[in-house]
Order: structure tokens, then C-alpha cells, then sequence
């Protein structure tokens, strides 16, 4: 077994997640190197649970509409919560293993 197939058995689920998602996206991943299980942006939170194979992302969408009444607004951003939750959560495999993508606005 040549190094590289070595490296790669004794490699953790997280670590093999990791580095096929940040190859897919184009960012830099370094094996072995501390990392948060936290991903942020200013728009959305992520957080990739490896052991349950599930992934928690919180969208977080600046909902103002001035000209609607009250009631109005509020049916509304609860009409899209619940479609965001609805059309945006699925199931997704990454690297051969199957992972819960759960999305709430």
C-alpha cells in the first residue's frame, strides 16, 4: 500500500468529508489541520454533524417589507420559512456517504 492509500484508510469520516466538499467548492483544506465543525457566513450558519451523517444550515434572510400591514408580513415570513425548510432540506451524497441536509430559515 503506497502512502497516499495509507494516509487515506487511517483518515477519519470528518476528515474525508472535509476534504471532498472544500475540493468541490475550490477552497483550500489541509488534512490534519484543526478546523471548526462550524461553518459561517453573514447569510447563513452551517454545521456538519459527521457522526449522524446530517448537516444543520440556518439561512438567515432580512425579511422587511414596510409597505405590508403587520399580519400581513408575518404570514408571509412564515409562508417562506416553511418553504425554505420544505424545498431546500434533502438528502445529498458526499464522497459515497449519504448525509441529511436539514434547512431552516
Amino acid at each position: 500500500m503506497n502512502q497516499t492509500a495509507e494516509a487515506s484508510a487511517t483518515r477519519s469520516d470528518e476528515e474525508k468529508f472535509h476534504s471532498f466538499v472544500h475540493a468541490a467548492i475550490d477552497k483550500p483544506y489541509q488534512i490534519g489541520k484543526p478546523h471548526k465543525r462550524e461553518h459561517s457566513s453573514r447569510w447563513a450558519d452551517t454545521i456538519v454533524m459527521s457522526a449522524t451523517k446530517s448537516i444543520a444550515i440556518t439561512v438567515h434572510i432580512n425579511f422587511k417589507s414596510p409597505k405590508l400591514a403587520e399580519t400581513e408580513r408575518l404570514n408571509l415570513i412564515s409562508l417562506a420559512a416553511q418553504g425554505i425548510g420544505k424545498y431546500w432540506s434533502r438528502d445529498i451524497t458526499v464522497n459515497g456517504s449519504l448525509y441529511k441536509v436539514s434547512v431552516t430559515a
